[in-house]
């Protein structure tokens, strides 16, 4: 009598990046463009200041979080004298190939920190060994890792917005730097003003005019980083016409007026 046994398990990550990093004092990381992989960060030393999705979160020496692809966030590292950190980049669609969850951003409690830090420095020593061997193996400790966080990430069933909430916010997007009024995106949302602005409250913790100022802080930090345009230009092109009250609403809102953001952010 012979027999046959097969069993099949697609592995679902794609790459895995490891950043380390190493700051003075206080660091700004803008991601209000989406995060383009999932991410598991490490606090090692300093504290980091966590905004986006209607989610604020600080994490401290030791602790770790989870960002999901896609969303856009804020994070304020702060520090004395220097501010440190890991950051594991997971591209992959879903976390397993039998469970469709999905994970919002999130604070990760039940993993020791000076275990998490082993791991996150064993992992980028065998990296930059650069042996294929070694990056091999970098893989398979990450995988072991990741088995002991998945189970604490707390799923959460995504929110369904509101028909008038999507309208409005594919409006604000297309159309961030245009001054529309608060009647004219009611109209075009198909509800009342007062309706609207409760949708928005209830739902994103925001309102339309806040919204839109913060896409026209994330799309000008963007600029900022990658393109040449004087501060001026780019406070135009991102809306305000005032370039005073883009250097007030840049710096409250990032903790870094737009020349100093331009230099460390290059």
């Amino acid at each position: 009598m012979s027999e046959r046994v097969t069993y099949e398990k697609k592995l679902c990550m794609s790459e895995l990046h490891i950043t380390h990093a190493v700051y003075e004092s206080k660091h700004h990381c803008d991601g209000g463009l989406g995060a383009d992989s999932s991410r598991i960060v490490l606090c090692v030393r300093g504290t980091a200041d966590i905004r986006g999705n209607g989610i604020n979160m600080n994490a401290h020496s030791g602790e770790l979080f989870y960002i999901p692809e896609g969303a856009r966030y804020d994070i304020i590292w702060s520090g004395t004298p220097e501010i440190e950190y890991y950051i594991f980049h997971i591209f992959s669609r879903k976390y397993d190939t039998e469970n469709i969850e999905r994970y919002e951003m999130q604070m990760i409690s039940g993993i020791d920190g000076e275990y998490a830090h082993g791991v996150f420095s064993e992992v980028l020593e065998l990296m930059e060994n650069g042996s294929r061997i070694g990056k091999v193996k970098a893989i398979g400790i990450y995988y072991s890792f990741f088995a002991e966080v998945l189970p604490l990430l707390h799923a959460q069933t995504p929110k369904r917005c509101h028909t008038a909430v999507l309208a409005a916010l594919d409006y604000i997007e297309a159309h961030f730097a245009e001054d529309t009024s608060a009647k004219e995106l009611a109209n075009i949302a198909c509800v009342s003003e007062s309706r609207l602005y409760h949708l928005f409250r209830e739902e994103l913790d925001t309102t339309p005019v806040a919204y839109r100022n913060d896409l026209r802080i994330r799309h000008a930090a963007a600029a900022l980083r990658l393109g040449e345009d004087s501060i001026d230009q780019i406070s135009v092109s991102c809306g305000f016409h005032s370039a005073a009250y883009f250097r007030e609403m840049f710096k409250r809102s990032t903790g870094f007026s737009p020349a100093k953001y331009r230099q460390i952010a290059k």
